[in-house]
This record gives structure tokens, sequence and C-alpha cells, in this order.
């Protein structure tokens, strides 16, 4: 692996914190090898906390030749600007000519041949990239279960996949994840290690410093509930947090004991760990991570420190965890248990029994295995069950959305008409008053329907007649929502006189106003040139509601919203019809608009 040519396609941009990307291409630069480091170009759509990246990036590119630097003599950087919608297909097809094309034009300028790609990050933009560009070899190394992430991220497993077979050989720093996609003589186990020339510092026992020490990004896996907890048990320790903050840290914040250091260089951390009595690793223990090998526990572990991790998976495994090296906490009381005796069992001889196990967990060890490995590629046809597995795979995401879609399905229909809470929703637009005795009545007949041709005037007659009958008023104003072929008014005063109520006694509304307001208003005239102060109003049920609100408008009327004698919504509570259904939602629509035109204060 001398002399040779590298496209490194990373998960990090090259400033971001010190991981296996970084520790690998500067091997490889160490061996004279050319290395072109393609900085971090997603594994998610993009969401608003990326602005300031976003912007970084975009910066970054109008103070480069098309993205590119070169940082020496072999050793060359690209930060892409593309769109940030890595499954996309428009995107992709924009993106494929921006990348592709700026990649391979690099190469040509260089006159590099024979490239081999080691690629941490296999999104449909890099599967594009392998095909117009022949590669000597392919490389694939997972670092963490990049599924697990945010919004879509879950979708480059399918791509994953057909990366672990069109490269020749893979590597995975977990066993987890290495299980999940072994592939017979091509995948390798191969941890994050330790690079020692970094953490040669000699720690000594002296008087305990008070200080518990992390180091690391502070991100979404990192468990601040856990800090606080230990923020208040160890009051008079200092909790110093060295690295980049990428999440909400308004928790930690109000602790005085909790001391921020922003990112250090990684071969000047050892300045800072040296004064730590112990390390800590606060990850959260979730399906993220779950296959997580933190390099730090071999970094704190290389200047003798004490640690103690959460419950993670990689670190339980028999072949990794010692509890005379390190402990490992099931919760947080554990934890702050664990300190304690870390820092009260502290020896010469554990600082000894630490180094040594860092020691056998060297990056150098590490890279050896990896340099053997690449060399000893020879292009054959590894025999695999990739397009069954496909397959299936597919067949299992079909099978799981129908799932997702007939379970939210159901759970929706049952929550809508066998449940009372859209009940009550519409219970609440139906307001009513205590009737008392008018001299008018104010009928509205086209409202509260969600559709025309309108029959509730029918039931509006009916009420109407009963309450003339029980004397509660003399006067009726008939008023309609929307102008028919024969006016619904006349055909309600027609029915009224049948019943009784003589002519005099009923005045209709001649003008058709285009929404409730309008014809509130258009009635309240009326009424004012009557001299009337107080009127009962009926309406449909659904429509009382948002018709006292407007009304509201109108204060000098004393206006009573009454309740229709037939009503059986009642019965409708656990099984609510879709016309209900159709009517509430359009009243709320109707309040809203009525809101945001101002005829609802």
């Amino acid at each position: 692996m001398k002399q040779q040519n590298y496209i490194v396609i990373s998960t990090l941009d090259w400033k971001s914190n010190w991981q296996i990307p970084h520790e690998l291409v500067n091997s490889l630069l160490k061996n004279k090898n050319r290395v072109l480091y393609v900085e971090n170009t997603g594994v998610r759509s993009f969401m608003l906390k990326d602005l300031n990246r976003i912007f970084k990036r975009g910066f970054n590119f109008l103070k480069s030749a098309k993205g590119f630097k070169n940082k020496s003599k072999y050793f060359s950087l690209f930060s892409p600007v593309i769109f940030p919608y890595p499954y996309n297909k428009l995107a992709l097809y924009i993106n494929k000519f921006i990348y592709v094309n700026n990649i391979k034009k690099w190469i040509e300028v260089n006159k590099i041949e024979n490239v081999v790609l080691i690629c941490f990050l296999p999104t449909p933009i890099n599967l594009e990239l392998t095909k117009y560009i022949n590669f000597k070899k392919k490389i694939y190394y997972c670092l963490d279960n990049l599924s697990k992430g945010y919004l879509d991220s879950y979708k480059i497993k399918i791509y994953e996949k057909i990366f672990l077979n069109i490269s020749d050989i893979n590597f995975f720093t977990s066993e987890k994840l290495l299980r999940k996609n072994y592939i017979s003589k091509k995948t390798l186990l191969l941890p994050a290690g330790v690079k020692l020339e970094n953490f040669k510092k000699k720690r000594k026992l002296k008087k305990i410093k008070k200080v518990i020490g992390y180091i690391g990004a502070v991100s979404e896996v990192f468990d601040q509930e856990l800090v606080v907890r230990l923020a208040e048990e160890f009051k008079e320790f200092q909790i110093v947090i060295v690295g980049p903050v990428v999440t909400n840290i308004d928790k930690l914040s109000k602790y005085k004991n909790i001391k921020f250091v922003e990112q250090v260089e990684h071969k000047f951390l050892q300045n800072y760990m040296i004064n730590f009595d112990v390390g800590i690793i606060p990850y959260k223990t979730n399906s993220f991570t779950e296959s997580v090998y933190p390099c730090k526990l071999n970094e704190y572990l290389a200047l003798g420190l004490p640690v103690v991790s959460t419950n993670l998976n990689e670190l339980n495994k028999k072949n990794v965890f010692n509890p005379n090296i390190f402990s490992i906490a099931k919760n947080h009381k554990e934890f702050v248990k664990k300190i304690k005796n870390e820092l009260n069992n502290d020896k010469y001889e554990k600082i000894v029994a630490r180094k040594n196990y860092a020691l056998n967990n060297s990056w150098e060890s590490r890279y050896k295995t990896f340099r053997t490995s690449i060399d000893s590629i020879k292009k054959t046809d590894f025999s695999d069950n990739f397009w069954t597995d496909l397959f299936v795979e597919q067949i299992n995401l079909f099978k799981k959305r129908t799932y997702l879609f007939l379970s939210s399905a159901v759970f929706a229909y049952f929550l809508i008409f066998h449940s009372s809470l859209i009940w009550h929703a519409g219970d609440y637009l139906r307001y009513f008053e205590k009737v008392e005795r008018s001299d008018s009545l104010v009928v509205f007949s086209g409202d509260g329907k969600d559709s025309y041709i309108n029959s509730s005037y029918q039931d509006r007659v009916l009420d109407a007649i009963q309450y003339h009958e029980l004397k509660y008023y003399k006067n009726i104003y008939l008023s309609s929502g929307k102008e028919q072929t024969i006016p619904e008014t006349l055909i309600i005063k027609s029915l009224l006189k049948n019943y009784g109520i003589k002519e005099n006694n009923i005045i209709i509304q001649y003008k058709y106003p285009s929404n409730t307001a309008e014809n509130i208003a258009y009635v309240y005239k009326k009424l004012k040139e009557k001299n009337v102060k107080k009127t009962l109003f009926l309406t449909s049920p659904f429509h009382s509601r948002r018709s006292m609100m407007i009304w509201k408008n109108y204060s000098d009327i004393d206006v009573i919203p009454i309740k229709s004698f037939k009503d059986d919504y009642i019965n409708q509570k656990y099984n609510l019809k879709l016309k209900s259904l159709k009517v509430i939602v359009y009243e709320y629509l109707s309040i809203l608009y009525n809101y945001l035109k101002g005829n609802i204060s």
C-alpha cells in the first residue's frame, strides 16, 4: 500500500472530531500514497439545523477550486456542494453532474490511474461514482448503523446492501454490524484503535484533582440526564467536556461545575485528559449506539485513566469487557457508584494494565490488518445471495409499509367514528341557551350542511311551529343561506302559514348574502328597523357556535340560540355518522376562515 492513489469518501468533514477516516488518511499519507478526501455529503435530507453547515460549505467552496483544495503534495480535499436530498431522484440526477463529473475531472487533470476507493458513505450518489469511474479496488468501511439516524436515513440500507456486494472487501467496527452484513470471504471486523503517539503522557497517582472528563462530540446520543446526575452527585468535582457541541445543551448549561472546551486538535487532547481523574462514556443505549465501539475508550486507557461507560452492546462483549480495566454501568445510579469505585481503587498496577489493554487495541495494529487485507485482495467473483436478499428485503419493506398503512387507517377509523373524541369536538360547535319568551324568532334555514341541495329547513319549520305553539315568540324572521330556484324562505313561509302562523308575522329575506357574516348583518339591520331588543335564534345545531361568535359583533341585540326539538346527536357518541364528520370539519374550517377575515374576534 505504498505510492498508490486513493479516494476516501467520508461520513465526516476533515475538521470534525477526529475519528477512523482521519486516522486512516494519515496512515496512507505516511506511506506516500496520494489521497483525495471527500467530505461528508449526508445520509439524510436537509433539516433546518443544517443551515450553518451548508453556509460554511458554500463559503469554503467559494475559496476553493470548485470545492478542491491541495493540503499538501499528496493530500487533496474535496468539499462538494450538492443538493442535500440524497434519495430524491431529481436531486440525484443533478448531483451526478456536479459531483461525479468534478471527481472525474480531478482524476483526469492530475493524470491519476488505478484509483482505490475507500467508502464510508454508501449513498446513491457514491454508487453512481462507481458506475462512472473504473476503480482498481472498492473498499467499504462501516463505522456506524447509518440507517438509525433522522428522517429518511433508513433508506440507505438498500444502497449499503448494493455497496457490500460490489466492493472487494468490507470492514466493520462492531460485531453486530458485521454479523448482520456478513458475506463470506470478504467481511472483516476492524474496530476503532487508539493512536498511541497522541496519548503518551505519563499519569501520576497524586491527590485527586476532582475532574470527571469526557472527550468527543455532544450529540443526540450523549446522555445529558446522566451528566446532570453526575453534576449533582459530584458537586465538588468539575465535569470537563472537550469536543464540539452539535445539539441543544440547555440542561447542562445551568450547572456551574460543568465546563465546555471547544474542539481540540486530536494530538493536543492528552493535555486536557491528563488532568482527568476518570474518563466517562455517557452514551444513551438505543438502536443507534447498540453497534457503536467508541474510540475514546482506548484513548482514555492509553493514558492509564479509569473509565466508566454506559451499558453499550459492543463494550459488553466477552472479548472486549474486562472489569479490571474499565467499568460498565447499567443505569444512572450504578454509573455514580462505579465512578466512586474507580476513584477509590485507582492503583499503579491498574494504570499499567489499562495501558497494555490500549496497546493491544492500537491504531497501528488495526492499520496493519487493514493494509494486509487490502493487499491480499484478488479479483474474484464472490458467490452470495444478494439478489435474493434484495428481493426479500423489498417484499418485507412492502409488507411493513402495508401493515403500517392498514393499522394506521384502522386506528384512525376507530378514533374518528367509534371513540367520543370527534363527537366532543362536534358537541362544542352546538351552542344553546335557555329559551325565553321573546317578540321574535330568527331562523337560518340553509347553513350547517356539508352540501346543497339542503333539506334541513324542514327541521327548522317543525321547530319554529312547536316554539310558536308554546307561545315563545310572535314574529318570525326567515333567512336563507344560498339562493335556490324556489327560495327556501317562500317554502317555509307557506308551511308556517299552513300551520296557522299569520302572514303579517312572517318576515322573509329577499336578499341572498354569500356567507353567514353577511347574512347576520342583513338580519341585524331588519331587526333594528323593527326596534327589536331581544330575539330567539334557530339554526342548524352545528352552525350555532359559529353564528353566535359572529353575532357578538352586534351586542346591542340580545340573541338567544335555542335547541332543535329533534336531536339525536347523543346517539352518535360512539358511532359518528360520516355526514356529521363532514359538517364538523367544515364548521371548524369556517370558524378559522371567519377569524382570519375579522368576522370573529
